[in-house]
């Protein structure tokens, strides 16, 4: 039964700490990712510009820079929330030019709790002219962190009292999904074994 308790917290924390809902395995996309850059969404605008119509170049469909990415690396995440220490592990089981297969280890108070295999790749390039959320209040910024042995440049993305990094290669999101998170809650990558 504590067993049983223990996973549905960690797995509900899990979505609270990261701060999205679980990734699908066509792909995972959050609020913040779908923000970076309107520009990297939008394959083709027209402007007037002084009486002119010119059309902006078509945007080239981009893969994530995975090159990092190695299969059996593990991500080893320290999370903290409401006094609760636990520890999460992403296990890469392949990698393919756009998308990383992982694994989900969560260990709270010496239990381990493993989820089943989730598929992260970022979302292709929009057609059309991207539409930004008319309710979000998210400020987002540059900043370049180091962790889990590695120096990082993130988008950051603060919404509600929460702060989340995510890594960014050519200006795309890149593998793992997040560097660390700050709010209510906290969840930082210390490792990459």
């Amino acid at each position: 039964m504590r067993k049983l308790l223990s996973t549905a917290v960690v797995l509900g924390l899990s979505g609270l700490l990261i701060g999205c809902p679980a990734p699908t395995k066509t792909g995972s996309k959050t609020d913040s990712a779908s923000k970076t850059d309107s520009a990297s969404k939008t394959a083709e605008t027209k402007t007037e510009e002084a009486g002119k119509t010119t059309e902006a170049p078509k945007m080239e469909k981009q893969a994530a820079d995975l090159s990092h990415v190695k299969k059996g690396q593990v991500y080893v995440y320290d999370l903290e929330a409401g006094g609760t220490k636990m520890v999460m592990k992403y296990v890469v089981t392949d990698v393919t030019d756009t998308a990383v297969k992982y694994e989900t280890v969560t260990v709270v108070a010496g239990n381990e709790t493993k989820s089943p295999a989730t598929e992260w790749a970022i979302p292709a390039p929009v057609e059309g002219a991207a539409t930004a959320s008319p309710a979000a209040d998210v400020k987002t910024s540059n900043e370049t962190v180091e962790a889990g042995g590695m120096k990082w440049e993130c988008l950051v993305s603060e919404s509600n009292g929460s702060k989340t990094w995510i890594p960014m290669k050519n200006g795309l999101p890149t593998f793992p999904p997040m560097i660390k998170t700050e709010g209510a809650s906290k969840m930082t990558l210390s490792a990459i074994e």
